[in-house]
């Protein structure tokens, strides 16, 4: 659980972010302000009224969702509060990925549209559920309701005289553009990752490059002072990506980054004798 301001049509708003821990699906609800007793009344009306009482509700440590009314109303319910430190947001990654997520799906369709800040939310929410997950591959609205839905490009708008169906063309219209629009985001996204990950891979290759038959120092894993130590030299027996094995009695691997290249004179704080400890 978790807050995001956003924007629409020049305005600013607060949106409640709730998303379930096991099948990711997530609601986008609008608070009128940002303190503990609007929140708490969110929580009642847009998720338990919907879903039952959870178990535990994830949030952060702020003032408005640790607040006296919150507090007041999971006493009341049963549900454990589990909180995380504000300066730690990797903790509740979902909510916050979301956000990212919410504000692409605005973005997207804001000159397009004339629907209001409560309604978008909700076009939002049922967008970010119909999303398939590549892990699963389902999306959270089926693993929530265990039945697969249509798909919005399968929806037919039905032509009647009082232009309803021209509404709903309209509305399915953004659903498409906020869909194609989050596409690009997690395409994006995607890419910024492994960019990321080929980086720290690169460092790893030119910081680590043994092979084998290479004489290494292991780096000590348990030691009680702060000065660093390290027992060999050992010979590389056999290498992967990101681990070697080396001729200890017990014929242990490590990962490359307790591990050095030996030197004649470079070893200190042991001697190959202390081998018994590895």
């Amino acid at each position: 659980m978790d807050v995001v301001g956003f924007k629409w049509k020049g305005k600013d708003y607060k949106a409640l972010t709730m998303q379930d821990n096991l099948t990711k699906y997530l609601k986008y609800i609008y608070v009128r302000k940002e303190t503990s007793n609007y929140i708490s009344r969110a929580i009642i009306n847009e998720w338990i009224g919907y879903f039952g009482i959870p178990k535990e509700i994830l949030a952060d440590n702020s003032n408005v969702l640790t607040g006296k009314s919150i507090t007041e109303l999971c006493k009341r319910l049963g549900i454990k509060q589990i909180p995380i430190s504000t300066m730690h947001p990797q903790s509740n990654g979902g909510a916050e990925r979301s956000h990212g997520r919410l504000k692409e799906y605005l973005r997207s369709v804001v000159k397009e549209t004339d629907l209001d800040h409560k309604e978008i939310l909700g076009m939002a929410s049922l967008c970010f559920n119909q999303c398939i997950s590549q892990g699963t591959n389902k999306s959270a609205e089926e693993l929530l309701f265990g039945r697969k839905t249509l798909p919005i490009e399968n929806i037919r708008v039905p032509s009647d005289q009082q232009g309803q169906g021209n509404i709903l063309s309209k509305r399915l219209q953004i659903l498409k553009d906020m869909r194609e629009r989050a596409k690009q985001f997690n395409w994006k996204i995607k890419e910024k990752q492994k960019e990321r990950y080929d980086e720290k891979l690169d460092k790893r290759k030119i910081e680590y490059n043994f092979e084998i038959g290479d004489q290494v120092l292991i780096r000590q894993k348990t030691r009680k002072d702060t000065a660093e130590k390290w027992f060999g030299p050992f010979k590389i027996l056999d290498s992967t990506q990101n681990s070697i094995q080396i001729d200890n009695r017990s014929k242990s691997w490590f990962n490359k980054c307790d591990a050095k290249l030996y030197f004649s004179g470079t070893l200190s704080g042991s001697s190959p004798s202390q081998d018994s400890e590895l």
